[in-house]
């Protein structure tokens, strides 16, 4: 059985969605306030398809926009997480994007910031994705301020008026070295003290992908990461050695 809790940090958990969800969903994060620049209070058809897609993202991606809970009393705060961009008019459709939507009564704890740097310590450390983004309305000066706190910097050139849509939205984006370089430096904190089952792909044994399932705490992942660079560091050495050429 899978464990469906994937992330725990000091406070909260973060974990799949339940069938039962759509309730507490809607009550904590479909208001007039959290939805002001997300297009308005939704319909609950409009919630439930909501959860369908989180589900689907998770089920063919490995990650989504998973529930965040509070340890303490299990109150369910919304959600945060990772998923590729779905939006064909998005000029970098298919790349990771950080989002988060907890209910109003929970702004202002310091839940949105020590999530999403659990999420981004995942993606990074775990996934080995590249670079996370993030969208946002120019208006919504809360999630922005999030976005700069956690070292995410606009792109201006990507931009964008979405299909049907008057405002354009900003787009920011971290990469994975500044992440490193943030988290060494101890800008970044509240990292996860415990990261879910999940895969990884190592594709230095023998050429063939071999997935393995485990608990990975911060350090585990960080010394899995070094040694994968020494092994790719190596292989480029003898490849140099027996004279074979390199892409750079």
């Amino acid at each position: 059985m899978i464990n469906e809790t994937k992330l725990e940090t000091e406070r909260l958990r973060l974990r799949s969605w339940r069938d039962n969800d759509i309730e507490p969903y809607a009550k904590a994060c479909n208001t007039r306030s959290v939805m002001r620049w997300l297009g308005g209070v939704q319909t609950l058809a409009e919630v439930e398809d909501d959860v369908r897609y989180f589900v689907e993202s998770e089920a063919k991606d490995g990650l989504t926009y998973w529930v965040v809970e509070r340890l303490a009393d299990n109150s369910f705060l919304g959600f945060c997480g990772l998923v590729r961009i779905p939006d064909h008019d998005c000029p970098i459709v298919g790349e990771w994007e950080i989002g988060w939507r907890l209910g109003h009564s929970f702004w202002r704890e310091g839940s949105g910031h020590e999530a999403a740097c659990a999420i981004l310590t995942l993606a990074f450390d775990n996934f080995w994705i590249d670079t996370v983004y993030s969208r946002t309305a120019r208006g919504n000066k809360a999630s922005r301020s999030l976005m700069s706190k956690l070292g995410l910097t606009r792109c201006p050139k990507l931009d964008y008026v979405p299909a049907g849509e008057s405002a354009k939205l900003l787009v920011y984006s971290i990469t994975r070295r500044k992440w490193y370089d943030l988290s060494h430096s101890g800008c970044a904190m509240k990292k996860p003290r415990r990261i879910a089952p999940h895969s990884i792909i190592d594709t230095l044994t023998d050429g063939e992908p071999i997935t393995t399932y485990e608990w990975m705490t911060e350090e585990e992942a960080r010394s899995w990461e070094r040694q994968v660079e020494f092994e790719e560091e190596f292989m480029v050495r003898n490849l140099k050695t027996s004279g074979a050429k390199t892409a750079s």
